[in-house]
Parts: C-alpha cells; structure tokens; sequence
C-alpha cells in the first residue's frame, strides 16, 4: 500500500496554512517569513534572527495562529553575524 503523492503534499500544504508564527527561545515572536515554500513532500520556511534580539538560540517553536505548537525543536545556533537566516524544513514520508 501506498499513500498517493498529492496527498502527501497536501499535508505538507496545511503546514504552509497553519504555521503563523515562529517562537525562539519562548521569547521572541517572529511572524514574517522571508521564505515559505511546499514542493511535494517538503514544507520549507526561513526567517531571520538578529543578534539584538539573542546571542544564541536554543528552541525553536511553529505555531498556529492561536499558538498551538506544531513544531518544537531543541538547536544550539549562535548569531555569529548582525543578522542570520534560520531554515526549518519538515519532510512528509510514508514509513
């Protein structure tokens, strides 16, 4: 048995529907993504973290708009520039 490839995608689509915000360190709110993309089975989203806002982050959250957690990662990342770009990607596989 095998699950049909459009609808994996569509799973991967309604991450791109419910995913509002991002929550770093359950503290800083980010809520613009520079990019957000599906293809097939891939959910993709970027968004930038400056190093005014934290020397070092250590959870990253996607959450719905009511802030339900979709997503919660534990990351050691330094901000070792004024600005870096921070790229989650969620793949989508039949096991």
């Amino acid at each position: 048995m095998a699950i049909q490839s459009t609808y994996i995608t569509e799973l991967a689509t309604k991450f791109q529907t419910d995913i509002a915000n991002a929550y770093i360190n359950d503290s800083i709110l980010i809520s613009s993504f520079s990019v957000e993309s599906v293809s097939t089975n891939v959910y993709e989203i970027q968004f930038g973290v400056t190093s005014a806002q934290t020397a070092l982050i250590t959870n990253i959250k996607l959450r719905k708009s009511d802030n339900t957690v979709i997503v919660d990662n534990d990351v050691n990342i330094p901000i070792t520039s004024d600005e870096i770009i921070v790229r989650e990607t969620i793949t989508i596989n039949e096991i």
